[in-house]
């Protein structure tokens, strides 16, 4: 596990923030999305589209729970949705080189329609509509 100063990276960082995320989303949901927007380009996932996806959407899910006025809210989810508009845009060209974090921008998840403005119903994404829905076993080869 390797950090710089504020947040934890790897696998392990990963872990962590999840179970920190289920006791304080509003501490822990930055750190969470900004995490898994990384681990949508490791190696692991590089050409395994869904886990990419399924990481993306747990991003933007956690940092749509997240208040308005919470200062990293509108970078990370930005980050997440744009990741998404990346792959979907990739997926459309076909099979190319990865490169890293992608996806589209605005989709319909389990917790309600996600947009510029958030997450729709993100009060139930602690709740249930699972933030940690993505395993480890995403990372096993």
């Amino acid at each position: 596990m390797s950090h710089d100063g504020r947040v934890l990276r790897g696998r392990e960082g990963l872990w962590v923030y999840r179970v920190l995320f289920g006791v304080s989303p509003q501490v822990y949901g930055s750190k969470l999305a900004h995490v898994l927007v990384e681990a949508s380009g490791w190696v692991q996932v590089a050409g395994r589209p869904a886990a990419r996806r399924a990481l993306l959407e747990e991003a933007v899910a956690a940092a749509g729970v997240l208040e308005v006025g919470h200062p990293f809210r509108a970078k990370v989810l930005g980050r997440a949705l744009e990741a998404l508009a990346a792959l979907e845009r990739q997926g459309r060209q076909g099979p190319q080189e990865q490169r890293g974090p992608q996806g589209r921008q605005g989709s319909q998840g389990q917790c309600g329609v996600v947009g510029a403005a958030g997450v729709a119903g993100a009060g139930g994404v602690v709740g249930g509509c699972g933030v940690i829905a993505v395993q480890q076993s995403v990372f096993d080869d």
